[in-house]
């Protein structure tokens, strides 16, 4: 089965407000003391990666606490990621009878459904977990775009719902005050971390081929602006509030491509640095001073490295892997297409989708990943904002995600024709000791 994308963006979180929020919404009804800190415990072997103990510890538990049916719940959810999830659908539906308007049990019960690649019910679960709510955060659309593209139920919405989950995350606070797109974010977040983890030729391959697309996007939004203004000036002046409003956005698109292009470019400076390429570093600065930014401040402002691994650990290889998995699904159309629409500004969510456009986002969404297996085995995660339990976590995890990402990839390509690249993908994920197939989880 699949990686369950939505275990991925719930369950990587601080290990310490896990805890504490387990002991807040458990410790207040357990009979004594020590079934509270018994309980705690088994979340931390859980999260430490000690599922057997951790699944025989909390059975012990229920079985000598009589108010355990928040513990079920957690139980039912290691059972899942445990290729047990068959018994966590039976403590879900058992939970159901006697709280049948339960969100979280939907929820989890929709997790194990999908472990056990029961895609079309999991989807009915989770939305059924979501029917209460009034608006939806990125996390949640992400997920119901996951889950419906694993469905194959109504592409063109899972599509809107995962670009409406990343143009939300555009206002997410990233560590740097430039509210770019997300793909740029994790670009120069893949930059910056790489200069860590002695993997800079990597990361400038990454960061050509991003500034190579958004020198093509910057010329073209300047271009359309100026046409644009050009048009409304010869058929009415001075402008309306309407038509003002409409020019003012347009020059809101090309300032958010330029400020994208100069945070891209100072990053690649900084690796080609490292790389000891001074003649590119010298052409880069010579590109951000012509588009009036100071290279010495832009890298003053460029987010930590904290911000950076965050970044990478849950936007590229959750939100950037469902909108490339998405778009891998969606019907393809030609190159031709997409030049001619975006001539006449026609994009529209869920309605283009090409070969092309699902490799930018799970070709960074994998660069991302990787760089997060190799920056969890590395100093970087040795501070006190990360404890132990959580790195050994992200350890466990990492590689199973890694595999799904390259098996979407994988997908992708041999949809296309691209046998020789979908093996490569493959060949990855026998490297990381897994099977590439759909029985992946």
């Amino acid at each position: 089965m699949l990686r369950s994308k939505l275990s991925n963006a719930l369950k990587l979180r601080w290990f310490s407000a896990l805890c504490l929020t387990t002991l807040l919404s458990v410790g207040v009804g357990c009979q004594n003391e020590s079934a509270k800190w018994q309980y705690a415990d088994a979340i931390n072997q859980y999260e430490a990666g000690k599922t057997d103990e951790a699944i025989a510890q909390l059975q012990d538990i229920i079985d000598n606490t009589s108010d355990n049916d928040e513990m079920k719940l957690k139980l039912a959810e290691m059972y899942a990621s445990h290729e047990q999830a068959d018994l966590g659908i039976s403590l879900c539906d058992e939970y159901l009878e006697k709280y049948p308007d339960s969100v979280e049990a939907r929820r989890v019960r929709s997790e194990c459904l999908q472990y056990l690649a029961r895609f079309e019910e999991a989807l009915n679960d989770y939305q059924e977990s979501l029917a209460g709510l009034a608006k939806l955060n990125p996390t949640q659309l992400n997920n119901l775009a996951y889950f419906r593209t694993l469905a194959k139920n109504d592409l063109p919405l899972a599509a809107k719902q995962i670009d409406e989950a990343i143009r939300e995350m555009r206002f997410t606070n990233w560590g740097c005050r430039y509210q770019v797109p997300l793909t740029v974010r994790c670009s120069v977040a893949i930059g910056l971390i790489a200069r860590h983890v002695d993997q800079q030729e990597a990361a400038a391959k990454a960061l050509d081929q991003q500034i190579n697309l958004e020198l093509v996007e910057w010329a073209r939004k300047k271009s359309n602006g100026r046409q644009l203004t050009a048009l409304f000036t010869a058929a009415q002046f001075p402008f309306d509030e309407k038509t003002e409003d409409r020019i003012n956005r347009s020059r809101d698109v090309v300032e958010l491509s330029r400020q994208s292009l100069a945070l891209l470019l100072a990053t690649r400076c900084l690796v080609n640095e490292d790389l000891g390429k001074s003649d590119l570093v010298d052409n880069d600065r010579r590109l951000i001073s012509q588009l009036d930014f100071d290279f010495e401040q832009l890298v003053a402002e460029l987010p930590t490295d904290l911000a950076c691994l965050e970044v990478l650990r849950r936007n590229a290889t959750v939100f950037l892997d469902t909108r490339g998995f998405v778009t891998a699904q969606l019907p393809w159309q030609s190159e031709d297409v997409h030049r001619w629409s975006k001539s006449l500004e026609m994009d529209s969510p869920g309605l283009l989708a090409s070969y092309e456009m699902a490799l930018q986002d799970l070709d960074l969404s994998i660069a991302a990943a990787e760089l997060n297996y190799l920056a969890v085995r590395s100093p970087l995660y040795n501070r006190y904002d990360y404890p132990i339990e959580f790195v050994e976590f992200l350890k466990n995890g990492f590689k199973r995600t890694l595999a799904v990402l390259r098996y979407h990839r994988m997908q992708a390509h041999l949809k296309a024709g691209k046998k020789q690249l979908a093996q490569l993908d493959a060949d990855r994920i026998k490297e990381l000791g897994l099977d590439p197939n759909a029985c992946l989880f």
